[in-house]
């Protein structure tokens, strides 16, 4: 969400029904249409996308100062320190692993998971992400890696899709959009 696109720091709650930790995205309106559009979309797609490499969509509440997105327990995997290890290796068993060997395998497995969560919107919803970077990957308490940050989410079959927007939005989209995008080429992108 635009200006609060990670987990409230201070704001993790527990469900009622079974009372485990949930994680809560915070979009506060501003005045600003197209961010809040892009919020709007965000929560549209959260609730009827189901996906195992997605997040886990609980509730959400709109208010006129913000909306509100509960999820499953995450942290953002920007904010994830893979430097906790202090040795050069890891005794496993009979083996003995190079820490910077096990990292590239753990990395590789989790970007299959985002691949196949991409994978299923291209081919099976048909629809385009358009905003895939570090900040739209979540970490779960699984240690999965999800995808969210579903504000430019939408079809090539619309006839101004909301990924072409990005540029609108500010800083942090303009400066990932697709070169197509920059260029404001949609039909490279239907090729």
């Amino acid at each position: 969400m635009s200006n609060s696109a990670v987990p409230g720091k201070d704001l993790i709650l527990l469900r009622e029904d079974n009372k485990l930790p949930v994680s809560i995205f915070i979009f506060k309106k501003d005045g600003n249409n197209t961010k809040l559009e892009a919020a709007q979309n965000a929560l549209k797609r959260i609730k009827t996308l189901r996906h195992p490499d997605f997040l886990q969509y609980f509730d959400s509440a709109e208010t006129s100062e913000a909306i509100y997105i509960a999820t499953e327990l995450v942290t953002p995997l920007v904010n994830m320190s893979f430097s906790d290890v202090n040795s050069d290796s890891i005794v496993w068993g009979l083996f003995k692993l190079c820490v910077n060997t096990l990292k590239k395998i753990l990395n590789i497995q989790f970007i299959e998971h985002i691949c196949r969560g991409i994978k299923f919107l291209n081919e099976d919803c048909k629809l385009i992400h358009g905003n895939i970077q570090l900040a739209s990957i979540y970490v779960a308490r699984s240690g999965d890696w999800k995808i969210f940050g579903f504000e430019l989410l939408d079809s090539l079959d619309e006839p101004r899709p909301k990924f072409m927007n990005a540029n609108s939005l500010g800083y942090k989209y303009s400066e990932i959009s697709s070169p197509e995008v920059k260029a404001n080429n949609l039909n490279i992108i239907e090729q």
